[in-house]
């Protein structure tokens, strides 16, 4: 299975050269599809920053992130340096966090992987989790822009999703430009938006994506480093490697 970049960020969303299908042969599941396609890859390891904007402080933080598959993942914080070396470690529906002034790896409720890191709009979810079509029920919007898409994601009975409405915004190329979150009562309460989209290889990647909450808050998130499917040792996918040893 391939994986979503921002493993979730958001979101878990090329096409190939070889496909050839007309325009209005195109249905709103393929389009995402392709989209997740175009920055999916099997494994992944980045160095990330964000910039964490609320009513109380403006915080940065860097990351470095292995990823592979859906499933297997481990986030380490660089800085803040009082931040620095802590880390998180997703192995299935297993969560674990370690944090040196503590000296040992705890579990988590899997809960948390939906709540905001380190005070950000960023979710553990967003950047562990995936695939907006296996949670969501895709259309068309009832208007459509001259170039690229406009699709409108409902999720579907029984998903544990707190939007009531995705409005995705995708270029012609299928590199997602902008997604609004909406509640169940309609309510704007977050948009993302998608910037310096940069190809590698078959890739479409936005090194900047930028989360605006309704609420004010703001989290920049900016890929500083990325080499897309290399090989990873297992062993960086343990609780040792976690802990430090």
């Amino acid at each position: 299975m391939k994986r979503s970049i921002f493993a979730g960020l958001l979101i878990a969303l090329f096409i190939l050269s070889g496909w050839s299908v007309a325009a209005d042969e195109v249905s709103p599941l393929t389009i995402m599809e392709r989209a997740r396609a175009i920055w999916t890859v099997e494994s992944f390891h980045a160095v990330v920053g964000w910039e964490i904007t609320t009513a109380e402080e403006v915080q940065t933080v860097s990351m470095e992130v292995w990823m592979v598959g859906v499933d297997t993942a481990l986030m380490r914080i660089l800085a803040p340096e009082e931040e620095a070396g802590t880390g998180y470690l997703l192995l299935g529906d297993e969560l674990w966090y370690y944090s040196p002034l503590i000296g040992e790896a705890i579990p988590l409720p899997a809960i948390l992987l939906h709540e905001g890191l380190l005070g950000s709009g960023m979710a553990l979810d967003d950047l562990f989790r995936g695939a907006l079509a296996d949670r969501y029920r895709i259309e068309f919007a009832p208007d459509q822009p001259d170039t690229g898409y406009v699709l409108h994601l409902y999720p579907l009975p029984g998903e544990p999703l707190v939007y009531g409405r995705l409005v995705v915004t995708l270029r012609a190329d299928y590199a997602v430009q902008r997604i609004e979150y909406y509640d169940q009562r309609e309510g704007l309460i977050r948009t993302a938006l998608f910037s310096e989209i940069t190809a590698i290889g078959d890739l479409l990647i936005p090194f900047v994506v930028t989360i605006e909450d309704a609420d004010g808050d703001r989290t920049v998130q900016t890929i500083k480093s990325l080499v897309p499917d290399l090989e990873i040792d297992p062993a960086i996918f343990t609780i040792e490697h976690l802990e430090g040893d």
